[in-house]
C-alpha cells in the first residue's frame, strides 16, 4: 500500500479574529486598509479584515485559500467555514491561489495534486500530476506526465488522463484532459440496448461501463441548423438575440444595445450573415469561446466564488466565417453565441457590412 507524506495538518479553531458557525450561506468579501474580511448577505461582519488582498476570493461558500501578514511574515492556508485551518502546500496557478468548485479545493504535496472537501479533509490524496476544477462532482486527472522546465513555467508532457469523480473513483481510464467541447453537467451511464445521439460523445469506462456526454459544438450546430434550416428572416431574429446585443462597426467601436431597440436596417443585415453562413460552400468553422460581457446583468451567476468565468458550464459559441472582398482581400466576420435554457442567443458580433 503506497503511502503519502502530505505534512502537517494544523487544525485551529476559535481565532478571535473569526465569528464562525457551521453556515451554508454565503459570505461576502469587503476591504479595508488593504485588508480583507467578510460579511453576511445582512451586513454583519463575520471575518474582521484580516487577510491580504493577494487574496482573489469574492464569496466565502465552503472552504477558501488565504493569506495573512504576521509580523512581516506571510501565512498562507485554507479555511473552512467552521473555522478549521488546513496548512499544506497551497496549489496555485499563474500566482493565484487555487478556488472553491462545489465544496473542493485543491492542494499540494511536492509537485503532486490533491483535492480537499469544504471540512478540509483529503478527498482525493496527492497523487496526480494535474487537476481540474471540479464540476458536476467530476474532474480530469492526468497521471505519469513528465515535467520539463520553459523559462520560468513548468510544462507537463505526456502521461494519461483519466475522468474521476471527488471520491478518486475512476469513471473513464483514458480521456482528453479538459476537453472544454464536454459538457460534465451532461453525463449518463448508458444502459444495454442505448441509441446514438447526434450530439453527444460516448465513452468506454471502467467495467466496460458507457458515458456519455453532450459535445458543445455539435450540440449547437444542430440548434443552429435547426433555426437556418429554412431562410431566417429579419422579424424572427429577435428572439435569437441577447437582450443586450454587441456589436462592432467597421469604425471598430463597441455599440451595446437593447434587442427591442435594434433598427430594421441592422436586424436585416443579421438574418442575411447568418443565413449566408450555411450555404454551400461557405468557409466557417465553429469553437468554444469565454467571451462573455460585462453588461450581462447576471453574469455573477457564471463566475466562481473567486471571480472565473466557469466555461465548463457555460460556454460561449463563435462563428468565424473566412471571406473575400471585391479587392481580393480576405477578413473575417464572427458571431458570438451564448448558451441560454432553449438553446443558443447571440451575444455579439463583427462584421464588415
Amino acid at each position: 500500500m503506497k503511502k503519502f507524506i502530505i505534512g502537517s495538518l494544523i487544525f485551529l479553531i476559535g481565532n478571535t479574529t473569526f465569528t464562525f458557525a457551521n453556515e451554508s450561506n454565503i459570505w461576502y468579501r469587503f476591504d479595508k486598509k488593504d485588508l480583507v474580511g467578510f460579511k453576511d448577505s445582512n451586513g454583519n461582519i463575520k471575518i474582521k479584515p484580516s487577510f491580504t488582498q493577494f487574496i482573489t476570493v469574492r464569496k466565502f461558500d465552503k472552504i477558501m485559500a488565504v493569506m495573512e501578514d504576521k509580523n512581516n511574515k506571510y501565512e498562507s492556508y485554507y479555511l473552512t467555514k467552521s473555522g478549521k485551518k488546513i496548512k499544506v502546500d497551497m496549489f496555485m496557478i499563474d500566482n493565484t491561489f487555487d478556488c472553491e468548485r462545489e465544496g473542493f479545493i485543491r492542494f499540494k504535496s511536492g509537485a503532486k495534486l490533491g483535492l480537499l472537501n469544504e471540512n478540509g479533509d483529503i478527498s482525493i490524496p496527492p497523487i496526480y500530476d494535474n487537476l481540474s476544477n471540479v464540476n458536476n462532482n467530476l474532474l480530469y486527472a492526468l497521471e505519469g506526465a513528465t515535467r520539463k522546465k520553459d523559462g520560468e513555467y513548468t510544462l507537463l508532457t505526456g502521461g494519461i488522463s483519466k475522468l474521476i469523480d471527488t471520491k478518486n473513483n475512476v469513471l473513464i481510464e483514458k480521456i482528453e484532459y479538459m476537453d472544454e467541447n464536454i459538457n460534465l453537467y451532461s453525463i449518463i451511464e448508458e444502459k444495454e440496448g442505448y441509441q446514438k445521439s447526434e450530439i453527444r460523445d460516448y465513452f468506454k469506462g471502467k467495467n466496460e461501463k458507457i458515458y456519455s456526454f453532450i459535445n458543445y459544438e455539435k450540440e449547437f450546430k444542430q440548434w443552429f441548423d435547426s433555426i437556418t434550416k429554412e431562410e431566417l428572416k429579419s422579424n424572427m431574429i429577435r428572439q435569437y438575440l441577447h437582450r443586450d446585443f454587441t456589436y462592432i462597426k467597421e469604425d471598430k467601436n463597441f455599440i451595446f444595445t437593447k434587442k427591442d431597440k435594434i433598427n430594421p436596417k441592422l436586424l436585416n443585415q443579421i438574418s442575411d450573415a447568418l443565413n449566408n453562413i450555411n450555404h454551400k460552400g461557405t468557409d466557417y468553422f465553429v469553437s468554444l469561446a469565454s467571451s462573455y460581457r460585462d453588461n450581462d446583468k447576471k453574469i455573477d451567476k457564471k463566475l466562481d466564488n473567486c471571480g472565473t468565468y466557469m466555461i465548463e458550464k457555460y460556454p460561449d459559441i463563435e462563428i468565424r466565417v473566412n471571406l473575400i472582398n471585391k479587392k481580393g482581400e480576405h477578413y473575417q466576420n464572427s458571431y458570438s453565441f451564448i448558451k441560454v435554457k432553449n438553446g443558443y442567443q447571440l451575444l455579439g458580433m463583427t462584421i464588415r457590412i
